[in-house]
């Protein structure tokens, strides 16, 4: 799918016999930058998809917003957990073995796959803070068709990206399908950042009805709030993914065809494999953006944590709180008797 980069990188390398040495060295460092970024973003999606399905207080698995966020977070596990251990270990046998164990068009497709599924999973969160925020009340009180829908549109995503990935990768047509699946990330991106425009005009002007409220859209005034704070941690989770991804996807599709940039291949070698080390940041940003910044998770995390803890405690002291136990209970049983005697009481055991 990116055969057009490649060949450019390809005629990079043996056009300039000297970069070969920088080329070599971009594969350690993104081999090193794969194994250190892997074990940040399985660990931390795998607490997002973890709270999820636990949801001790019922409250997550509610949210039609929450079923886009975990598929989302699922999309950035797959990454951590597959796809950069196995780029860190093809770029680190090619850097110290000098020769390709497999050919790098796997890594390829994977990369394009997961980079549409994340673009069009962002595309759905942002529509999702859409329809809430320009309809709160609505939105609130059709929690289950809404529910219905964001499962729809994550099965939908999954399959329709990988129909696209896999037919596009069968076509006769290198820049036929370069172009098809470029479009399809621009036009993702182009209609995210449009909607979330309208979002934030519409929370300007909602603010601006805030200050003169009645007794009857007080009910409207929360529901407002609740959802400004879910579009707020969105809105920044897009900005996010926007400024680690760009720079790699805008650099793919322009250097192939940018004639004047043969005269510093050797630094744009560097810039553009370094980009896709930004995109796989990315992927371990959003579990903090989601876990530390939304009321609901963070409530979740604070309770596992504390079970966590107790049912520590009591496997790895279990006599001791069993005769701390006993010792209040015989102490209360002493002090009732006491108070029996004085108040000349006398207890009739049940």
């Amino acid at each position: 799918m990116f055969n057009e980069t490649n060949n450019w990188l390809i005629n990079a390398n043996s056009t300039f016999n000297k970069s070969h040495k920088k080329v070599s060295d971009v594969f350690y460092v993104r081999g090193i930058a794969s194994i250190s970024l892997a074990l940040i973003t399985s660990v931390g999606n795998g607490l997002v998809i973890l709270l999820f399905i636990k949801d001790p207080h019922k409250k997550i698995r509610k949210s039609p917003t929450n079923i886009l966020v975990t598929s989302l977070a699922l999309v950035d596990f797959i990454v951590g957990f597959v796809l950069e251990p196995v780029g860190a270990y093809w770029y680190l046998t090619t850097y110290f073995r000098q020769k390709q164990l497999f050919d790098h068009k796997y890594l390829e497709i994977a990369e394009a796959f997961l980079l549409l599924v994340s673009v069009l999973h962002l595309l759905g969160i942002t529509r999702d803070r859409y329809l809430a925020i320009l309809n709160p009340l609505e939105y609130c009180s059709q929690r289950k068709p809404c529910k219905r829908r964001s499962y729809s549109t994550v099965v939908f995503i999954w399959l329709y990206c990988s129909v696209l990935v896999l037919g596009l990768r069968f076509m006769g047509k290198n820049y036929i399908r370069n172009i098809l699946y470029c479009l399809h990330v621009d036009l993702a991106v182009i209609v995210s950042v449009a909607l979330f425009c309208c979002i934030m005009r519409s929370l300007h002007r909602q603010t601006l009805c805030l200050q003169s409220l009645n007794v009857v859209q007080v009910i409207a005034a929360r529901s407002i709030q609740r959802e400004r704070k879910v579009t707020k941690t969105m809105g920044l989770m897009l900005a996010v993914f926007l400024i680690c991804t760009l720079p790699w996807f805008l650099m793919m599709q322009i250097l192939p065809l940018c004639s004047a940039c043969k005269q510093h291949l050797d630094i744009l070698v560097w810039v553009f494999k370094l980009c896709f080390v930004l995109f796989q940041a990315n992927c371990a940003f959003n579990p903090f953006l989601c876990a530390w910044r939304l009321p609901k998770y963070r409530a979740a995390i604070s309770y596992l944590l504390y079970a966590s803890k107790q049912t520590f405690s009591r496997r790895s002291f279990p006599e001791t709180t069993r005769s701390v136990s006993l010792q209040t209970f015989s102490s209360s049983r002493t002090n009732l008797s006491d108070l029996a005697r004085c108040s000349h009481i006398q207890i009739v055991p049940k």
